[in-house]
């Protein structure tokens, strides 16, 4: 028997450019993951921090519009974010990663915590499954 995945997509943020901006757009979208499913503070600070580093990657290293989406399905939350910048390297940012540096803490810390992270070619584009439930 094939089972459906519902899904429930909201949350749809353009040109998010300060922080002001990014504290809204996280705070929204996990006030909205709150309304759907009941998680406990573990999930919602894993949710916040997750999705806190990808926007502020997008803000800090891309371009505007930085675009938010997220989407609940089975248990998990599927965030996309995207910004107009040219990319960056994944593995060149992983393998020069250093705990006390800047780069790449942020992806460590998103990779950690995800069942998935994966990036579109240019990687101005991340994708992250969460389990929530």
């Amino acid at each position: 028997m094939k089972v459906a995945c519902v899904m429930k997509r909201w949350s749809a943020f353009r040109c998010i450019d300060s922080p002001e901006q990014m504290y809204n757009a996280v705070s929204m979208v996990l006030n909205e993951v709150k309304n759907q499913v009941q998680a406990d503070e573990a999930v919602d600070y894993e949710i916040k921090l997750v999705l806190s580093e990808l926007v502020q990657n997008a803000v800090l290293h891309g371009k505007p519009p930085v675009k938010v989406s997220a989407t609940l399905c089975q248990g998990c939350v599927i965030f996309m974010v995207e910004d107009s910048g040219e990319g960056f390297n994944v593995p060149q940012v992983c393998d020069a990663f250093d705990i006390f540096g800047e780069s790449g803490r942020g992806i460590r810390i998103i990779s950690s915590l995800a069942q998935v992270l994966s990036f579109n070619e240019s990687a101005n584009r991340a994708f992250v499954r969460l389990k929530i439930c």
